[in-house]
């Protein structure tokens, strides 16, 4: 009962998407700090047996802040933007005050959110993880690349790709892109390719012997 009455309680609250806001700007330097927080915790969610499972768990009040939010981005993938909503909101109250928790909880939200196309959701949820973080930490470059791209923000998609590639080598070179994001949805994979090859084409042209001359 207390489930169900929570469910009801947190889509009234915020089933429905925020106002648009403006993205933030990346800031000068690297990004490079580790968050163990920003990491998938429920694994095969596009499984049928893996979904039935948590959301069994679920209106038994057997799954805690995590494995809600997990349980909130299976249905964004499937398209379901009511129970997913309903779900990511019951896991940041079920966090409450625990600031890591809390931490997992909004990164997670933030790629359910971008999945169902609620976008100032999503920069909410990243933004406010990489506040309680309170560094820089690694994931939000290339997020926030993605989720400006989807915005039809491509100026500031550049921007912030232009820091994840400083920040880490991979994202500079088409390979290692393909690695990262082997694994995303088609929707992410597809716009963060996109933003990969707007900024390389931003890049200025590398004279004869100047990589060789940074290296020496």
């Amino acid at each position: 009962m207390r489930l169900v009455a929570s469910l009801t309680l947190a889509f009234t609250l915020f089933a429905s998407p925020a106002l648009a806001a403006e993205l933030r700007h990346p800031e000068p330097g690297t990004y490079v700090d580790a968050d163990h927080q920003a990491r998938v915790r429920v694994a095969q969610l596009e499984d049928q047996a893996r979904f039935e499972a948590l959301r069994r768990h679920a209106l038994r009040g057997q799954l805690g802040a995590d494995g809600l939010a997990a349980l909130g981005y299976a249905y964004a993938l499937r398209g379901e933007a009511e129970d997913a909503r309903a779900m990511l909101a019951l896991a940041r109250e079920y966090a409450g005050q625990r600031r890591a928790l809390l931490r997992h909880v909004l990164w997670s939200s933030g790629w359910a959110h971008l999945n169902l196309g609620d976008y100032e959701a999503a920069a909410e949820a990243w933004q406010a993880s990489a506040d309680l973080h309170g560094g820089r930490p690694f994931w939000l470059p290339y997020s926030m690349a993605v989720l400006a791209e989807l915005r039809g923000e491509r100026e500031l998609a550049i921007q912030w790709y232009d820091a994840a590639a400083r920040s880490q080598l991979r994202w500079s070179h088409a390979e290692g892109v393909a690695r990262a994001t082997y694994f995303w949805q088609r929707k992410e994979s597809a716009a963060i390719d996109r933003v990969f090859h707007a900024w390389q084409a931003s890049q200025p042209l590398q004279m004869p012997g100047r990589e060789s001359e940074r290296e020496s």
